[in-house]
């Protein structure tokens, strides 16, 4: 008996650091123990519970976090990170490169389209093209870096887009 109370008692501090730290889980990767700093639109800045340094993340490599009173705040769903190659309607693109910030580039992505009645309906096209390339490859989000249109007044539109693939895995 008296066994047990001296482990109870020598495992309090250890368990009363754990209860008063907050826990990071990544989107890809090990959770993190914690003491969040402060949280700003893009990061999330903390400190480990041994050092004094500030360090920082970026929320897109977050899912949630949870804190030391219980609160959880759920960042992104690991279920829309996960591309299986036969869902591209998962897949996101942008023309802003801090969407892409934080993540792992896949490579180079090409989509070339010579069919549609107007630029638009090309263009949807290409884009769709682009998602299913995106996605055979893993990338969950694609950073548009050119798009160019073919044909003039009277001739078939054609449109060939450019981009780059990014995961959040490695």
């Amino acid at each position: 008996m008296k066994k047990i109370i001296l482990g109870l008692f020598l495992m309090t501090p250890f368990l009363l650091s754990f209860a008063s730290s907050d826990t990071i889980v990544h989107i890809a990767g090990p959770s993190m123990v914690v003491n969040i700093s402060h949280i700003t639109s893009s990061k999330v800045f903390f400190r480990y519970p041994d050092k004094e340094n500030v360090f920082e993340i970026n929320r897109r490599q977050i899912e949630k976090i949870i804190y030391k009173d219980g609160r959880i705040e759920v960042f992104n769903k690991p279920s829309s990170q996960a591309v299986n190659p036969n869902d591209w309607r998962s897949v996101t693109l942008t023309k802003n490169t801090a969407d892409v910030d934080g993540l792992h580039e896949t490579g180079e992505l090409l989509a070339q389209v010579s069919r549609g009645r107007n630029r638009k309906e090309t263009l949807q096209s290409a884009e769709i093209r682009l998602k299913k390339e995106a996605a055979a490859v893993g990338a969950s989000v694609v950073l548009i870096t050119s798009t160019e249109f073919k044909g003039g007044y009277g001739d078939l539109p054609s449109v060939t887009l450019t981009g780059t693939g990014y995961s959040f895995f490695r």
